[in-house]
């Protein structure tokens, strides 16, 4: 290639914008825009500003004659803190139960105290587990245990107590 060529490359072509009819050197996009400005805008003739116009009237769009929800005023109190708020909302399903990231995670605890979340759960696990003469084995470990005790003739039973981590 000789210098001559190399200089035509370099060259941009002029353009002309498709919206505003400016002259440009096609830089921007597929260079049939001048700008992101014209690129966004759209020209729409009358004939289709009054299809459009038509087919909107009677229709609630955006703001217009829209109605509106009435704001209430609704105190909340904090279950955890015990604070009182007084909280202006449209719809009081999305008011949040506690005024802090801080209390819900206190809230959210005492909770799920409350209901009996996690903890040991029979039957959970993926090892062998099942009922034999009415009492739970959580392993083929206890099985053999519990069958062994049932043998000899000692009283045996699962144990129900919770006992805490040290």
């Amino acid at each position: 290639m000789d210098g001559s060529e190399q200089h035509v490359k370099n060259v941009k072509k002029k353009m002309k914008c498709k919206n505003c009819g400016k002259q440009h050197d096609g830089s921007f996009g597929s260079g049939c825009f001048c700008s992101r400005s014209c690129a966004n805008s759209r020209k729409y003739s009358e004939q289709t500003k009054i299809k459009i116009s038509k087919s909107l009237k009677g229709k609630r769009y955006g703001n217009a004659k829209k109605e509106r929800h009435p704001i209430k005023e609704i105190v909340r109190i904090c279950p955890s803190c015990l604070k009182k708020e007084v909280l202006k909302t449209t719809i009081p399903s999305h008011i949040p139960i506690t005024c802090s990231k801080k209390c819900y995670r206190k809230y959210l605890s005492i909770r799920l105290k409350e209901v009996g979340a996690g903890g040991y759960r029979e039957g959970s696990g993926y090892g062998k587990s099942g009922h034999y003469k009415g009492i739970y084995c959580a392993s083929t470990y206890e099985l053999i245990f519990l069958a062994y005790h049932l043998e000899k003739k000692n009283n045996i039973k699962r144990s129900k107590k919770k006992r805490g981590h040290k």
